[in-house]
């Protein structure tokens, strides 16, 4: 297991631009995170994407002032020659300090070369809930077989990894944003 050294502060985010692309096949009932990579709006072949946890609330506030911490490296994918990925994650992996209340992950990915990370938070479904394991805030765990029968995670990405990265969430649409 590989762990990232951060400083005690907020990561930024970078979060604009459009992708689009599209694929075949399902995901499993474990998978956290698919998408499209593109470079420049072309299909990005072999790109990494490397995904990261970062500590929880309780153990974040019981740093000392000025004191670092590590995010967890959970696992790393390479896109497809179309650019697609799926990351698939058992709740498992995380260790206990990485794991928030009611089990909430809070995720960085990365792509390629790219100095910005993309965060969000990893909400697991309700045990006993059909489905898959993870939902998203725009679509709950019900939805899972129809989105994996369209190769997409409860979390979905268009992310362009050109001049500056770029990440749109399906179903989060800005222009809905109050």
């Amino acid at each position: 297991m590989v762990l990232r050294s951060y400083p005690t502060a907020l990561s930024l985010l970078a979060v604009a631009g459009l992708a689009a692309c599209g694929g075949a096949g399902t995901v499993e009932r474990d998978a956290l995170v698919s998408g499209v990579v593109t470079r420049d709006g072309e299909p990005a072949s072999r790109v990494e994407v490397v995904v990261y946890a970062w500590p929880n609330d309780h153990f974040l506030n019981g740093l000392a002032e000025g004191e670092g911490f590590e995010l967890q490296e959970l696992t790393r994918v390479r896109t497809d020659r179309n650019g697609w990925f799926v990351v698939s994650l058992d709740p498992g992996d995380v260790r206990p300090e990485y794991t928030g209340d009611g089990g909430w992950v809070d995720i960085d990915l990365t792509f390629g070369d790219s100095e910005w990370p993309y965060s969000f938070t990893a909400i697991p479904t309700e045990p006993g809930e059909p489905g898959g394991v993870w939902q998203s805030p725009h679509f709950d765990g019900s939805l899972f077989q129809v989105r994996a029968a369209d190769r997409k995670a409860p979390m979905h990405l268009f992310v362009d990894i050109g001049e500056r990265l770029s990440v749109i969430e399906d179903g989060n649409d800005p222009a809905d944003w109050e």
